[in-house]
């Protein structure tokens, strides 16, 4: 047993970057690390960490940039822009190729969810996960529009909206959610699909018209 989890944690070090590592884990003020719980910078993982910005990690590990097939140059990318506030609680898994850019004053709220390649979580106001939520390849997650829209009278009318995602969530590949999207527990959301409203608990939810394409559907398991 004991040499087994010397050698895992012998690979583990083979594939991050290891600088990076004690730098983030012992010697940054920005990352909060709450138990034993660890950062974990995966090679070529661009980590930026403005003034005031915070990352607390508790009951598990944050990996960044993990999955990478070997030879891959390609990069993750993590910015927590002046005053925004990360909390993972549970651990998360950020595979090669992400992005993950919080605004200022922005806040990211997860517990255990993975994240895979290609996806893109862009947050201006929060964004809230549950435990064991599953983000396919190509998935993008909005809560705002980034851009003000004002009517004639000067008078703002889309406002960012926060982001609810429960529990045991699945989100397919090619998917976007919008801001003030509400997305119950136990939830499958197909590919492509457009997300701007509230999903019931254990629904298959298929964009086509905003369709619910049948409630009460079933539970996946991972």
């Amino acid at each position: 047993m004991v040499v087994r989890h010397i050698m895992q944690y012998w690979e583990m070090l083979k594939k991050i970057d290891v600088m990076r590592f004690f730098y983030y884990n012992y010697f940054c003020d920005k990352v909060i690390r709450m138990d034993g719980s660890k950062l974990l910078p995966y090679r070529n993982s661009i980590i930026v960490l403005e003034e005031d910005a915070k990352v607390y990690v508790c009951n598990g590990d944050l990996e960044l940039g993990c999955d990478k097939l070997k030879g891959s140059r390609k990069e993750t990318l993590v910015r927590l822009r002046r005053g925004a506030a990360w909390c993972s609680n549970g651990g998360s898994k950020i595979s090669y190729g992400c992005t993950l850019e919080l605004l200022p004053e922005a806040v990211l709220d997860n517990h255990y969810f993975t994240m895979n390649s290609n996806s893109t979580m862009v947050i201006a106001q929060k964004i809230t996960l549950g435990n064991d939520v599953m983000i396919a390849r190509n998935v993008l997650i909005y809560d705002s529009d980034f851009h003000q829209i004002k009517d004639m009278n000067g008078v703002l009318i889309n406002p960012s909206k926060s982001i609810l995602i429960g529990d045991h969530v699945w989100i397919g590949a090619g998917t976007l959610i919008l801001k003030g999207g509400i997305i119950g527990d136990d939830c499958m959301i197909a590919a492509h699909s457009v997300v701007y409203g509230q999903v019931r608990p254990c629904t298959l939810y298929k964009n086509e018209l905003r369709k619910c394409e049948r409630e009460n559907y079933g539970i996946w398991i991972r």
